[in-house]
């Protein structure tokens, strides 16, 4: 185990940083975007479902809560390197079951590719009559470093411009 200098010192490190999105993209590849994720509850957080990957010294833990009083959902994106937060995202939104598929299928595109978009889907991305956007207001992935902070919001309309949800979601670095 290394001490806080030790991991300080490494996490500067362009090699830390590389891994670090590695390990992002391995972990959102058996996740949530998928068709089978292994989700688990833990039991003191109300409505919760967290899927959790570990690699090493790595952990990835993805908590998304949802309610049975309405359409919405929150969550986290949370990586560790030797049990000390390293990374977060945290997301909030709604999307109607309907564009839950393509939302799912936007989300694996990203990921499968390995394209940083604020941990969500592509800028675009087209699934049968429905339409993924997602924007930042500074377009802050364009020259992203993975440790950057970074905002931005996705939604999901059909070719009739009806919305069928949408999430904000912000993160970065914790070093």
């Amino acid at each position: 185990m290394l001490s806080s200098k030790e991991l300080g010192e490494l996490s500067k490190t362009p090699a830390f940083h590389a891994e670090m999105k590695t390990i992002f993209f391995e972990a959102m590849n058996v996740g949530y975007a998928t068709d089978a994720p292994k989700k688990q509850s833990i039991l003191w957080l109300p409505n919760n479902q967290t899927i959790e990957y570990k690699r090493g010294q790595w952990r990835v833990v993805d908590t998304y809560h949802v309610t049975q009083l309405g359409p919405r959902s929150g969550g986290t994106t949370l990586i560790a390197y030797e049990e000390t937060p390293i990374w977060m995202m945290q997301y909030f939104g709604e999307y109607e079951k309907e564009a839950i598929q393509c939302l799912k299928a936007a989300l694996r595109t990203a990921y499968e590719n390995k394209q940083f978009f604020g941990g969500r889907g592509p800028e675009s991305f087209q699934c049968g009559e429905y339409v993924y956007t997602n924007s930042s207001p500074r377009n802050v992935w364009r020259n992203h470093n993975f440790g950057d902070r970074f905002n931005g919001e996705e939604e999901i309309c059909d070719s009739r411009a009806r919305l069928y949800g949408w999430h904000t979601y912000q993160g970065g670095g914790m070093l």
